[in-house]
């Protein structure tokens, strides 16, 4: 073989393998520009629906849009915030006195030091390692504050100008490949549009029948959960049951009863959301197998942490669209539906 077509297989190789090592390095923060151009899409969208039913041009609608949005935060937390803080305050002390008692009630059981040591010998297994991946919320030094900054920033300028970032993008592949990179972009970005604006639907449905339903019963910071349950929904499957088992902990803590019905509201809520609320939002949203959804969910926080949890569902329904975009249809030729 020539040395020199080796050599250039060689340096193509390393920067290859350089270029994966860089991405990975810098997966933080590229999962924070994902969950920018996450949040973009929102504001986008409601520019674009402002622009076609008024006379302004696009770079007004995009100001009346945050105008809008800022105004409907400002307006929520005048209305709820202090009972919001005063709700999470009594929760937050409610919260340590529940787990001493369910680890008071655990070590009366007979079979619960067996069960403990051999989970502590076996360092949880792969429960554990998600666990733990999750309960590190450090952001390879960023604040939780700094990168919800980030976020809102990078969603501003990749919303202002979303054809100036997705033209940055083609250029990236050889010209004969910008037609069909360019219509994936603009398919992954309908996909997230659509995933967000439906996952906003099921997340505040979920919130208001959460928290009237343990207004009702008389569950302690109804509002504080309601919402905590709302936002809980972001992250399929895991998100509902974790948020479920904090309200049924803290109000079995008050007492037994109290406790089982809040278990049979949260069971109600999911039943809810499963059988009425997510099909309706799916007839126009994009839907992914529900078995994929989880195990993106598990496997993605396994790898990049708690960041990843949060943002596995729509990164798994961009990447799902682009494949059937990029390899059943345009490589394969399958006549798939890109919705679907």
């Amino acid at each position: 073989m020539p040395i020199a077509p080796f050599f250039r297989r060689v340096v193509l190789v390393a920067g290859v393998a350089i270029g994966l090592l860089v991405l990975w390095q810098l997966r933080e923060i590229l999962l924070l520009a994902f969950a920018a151009a996450l949040l973009a899409t929102v504001l986008r969208g409601l520019a674009d629906f402002i622009a076609r039913h008024s006379r302004l041009p696009d770079a007004a609608a995009f100001g009346v849009a945050i105008v809008l949005t800022l105004g409907l935060v400002f307006v929520t937390i005048a209305l709820f915030g202090a009972q919001v803080q005063a709700q999470a305050n009594a929760l937050a002390e409610r919260l340590p006195q529940a787990i001493d008692a369910l680890y008071g009630w655990l070590e009366r059981q007979p079979w619960f030091p067996s069960v403990a040591a051999q989970v502590q010998q076996n360092g949880g297994g792969a429960a554990g390692g998600i666990v733990r991946r999750v309960g590190d919320v450090a952001l390879a030094g960023l604040g939780m504050l700094g990168a919800l900054v980030l976020v809102v920033v990078g969603a501003l300028y990749f919303a202002a100008q979303p054809r100036l970032y997705r033209h940055g993008l083609m250029l990236l592949f050889p010209p004969r490949l910008h037609p069909r990179v360019g219509d994936a972009l603009g398919l992954a970005g309908y996909a997230m549009r659509r995933w967000m604006l439906g996952q906003l639907v099921d997340m505040a449905v979920v919130g208001v029948l959460t928290g009237v339903g343990l207004w009702a019963i008389g569950a302690p910071s109804p509002l504080a959960l309601g919402l905590l349950s709302g936002a809980a929904s972001f992250v399929p499957y895991i998100g509902p049951i974790a948020a479920g088992g904090l309200a049924v902990l803290v109000a079995s803590a008050q007492s037994l009863q109290l406790g089982l019905w809040t278990l049979a509201l949260y069971v109600g809520v999911q039943q809810v959301e499963n059988h009425l609320i997510m099909p309706f939002v799916q007839r126009w949203a994009i839907a992914l197998p529900p078995a994929l959804g989880i195990f993106a969910v598990v496997g993605v926080g396994v790898v990049l942490g708690p960041l990843g949890v949060v943002l596995a569902t729509p990164l798994t329904v961009v990447l799902f669209v682009l494949a059937k975009k990029l390899y059943l249809r345009d490589t394969l030729g399958e006549q798939v539906s890109i919705k679907g």
